[in-house]
């Protein structure tokens, strides 16, 4: 009996220590399975504060202020072309020259014409001073007095008349010299040494010349952002306005405006 009891608790021992074991490895599956995932890996970066504008960009033409077309105030053929296609000129200078020989003759001759007209005036006058003393004798007539005297007068118009001539040929020998009326930038020579030109309604352009110091820029604007700078110009915000073009750039103020659906521009 002893024996048996013996081996009868060291079966339950066994037994139960199975049964814990089974126990604790559940215990382990359980808490294994109600633990918390690890955190995951996050960078962190430190905020950067500054301030920033807001602007707008649009694209636009160039013009300049000021646009010449360089025509002939005479006629005759060209000379000399005096410049460089492209090349920077300066007011007054010589940029065609004009065969002036036709019109230094007709200078010359004016010229004549006006001495001729003084020699006439001055013995037209010392005819009248000599009946002015002759009438008072009545040694001339009255009436030959009135017509020495009205021949005197009628020379000093003749003068007059013939200075005239001279000033008209030598305004006409100057405009053989076709000068820059602004200072600019000359477009190619479209008509060249030998060629005819001739002045008038029909005057042909020789060259075309642009002004540089100030220009024009045309734009299009949406209606909301052309509210937006009108609001801005009220409350006196304007900025200027920065144009860019290959390597060089500009700043204008924006002078004016047009209204939305018409092109704007700002100088």
């Amino acid at each position: 009996m002893s024996l048996q009891k013996t081996w009868g608790n060291i079966h339950l021992t066994a037994l139960g220590a199975m049964m814990l074991s089974f126990l604790l490895v559940g215990c382990d599956d359980s808490v294994a399975q109600n633990a918390a995932p690890p955190a995951p890996t996050v960078s962190a970066a430190k905020v950067l504060v500054k301030s920033i504008s807001q602007w707008d960009s649009f694209n636009g033409r160039i013009e300049a202020v000021e646009s010449v077309q360089l025509r002939p105030r005479v006629s005759g053929y060209i000379d000399k072309v005096n410049y460089t296609d492209g090349q920077e000129v300066k007011k007054g200078q010589v940029l065609f020259t004009i065969d002036d020989r036709t019109y230094r003759a007709a200078l010359e001759q004016a010229q004549a014409a006006l001495a001729r007209a003084k020699t006439q005036a001055s013995l037209a006058q010392s005819e009248a001073n000599r009946t002015d003393k002759l009438v008072h004798t009545n040694l001339v007539s009255r009436e030959e007095w009135e017509q020495r005297r009205s021949a005197a007068v009628q020379a000093q118009a003749d003068i007059r008349a013939a200075q005239a001539a001279v000033d008209a040929a030598q305004l006409n020998l100057d405009f053989t010299k076709v000068t820059a009326p602004i200072d600019g930038r000359a477009s190619r020579a479209l008509i060249t040494s030998g060629n005819l030109v001739t002045a008038g309604d029909t005057a042909s352009v020789l060259t075309t010349l642009v002004s540089q110091k100030t220009v024009y820029v045309y734009f299009d604007v949406d209606e909301s952002t052309y509210l937006h700078y009108q609001n801005l110009a009220r409350r006196g915000k304007a900025r200027p306005a920065i144009i860019r073009r290959s390597r060089w750039r500009l700043a204008w103020w924006a002078r004016r405006v047009t209204p939305p659906g018409q092109s704007g521009f700002s100088r």
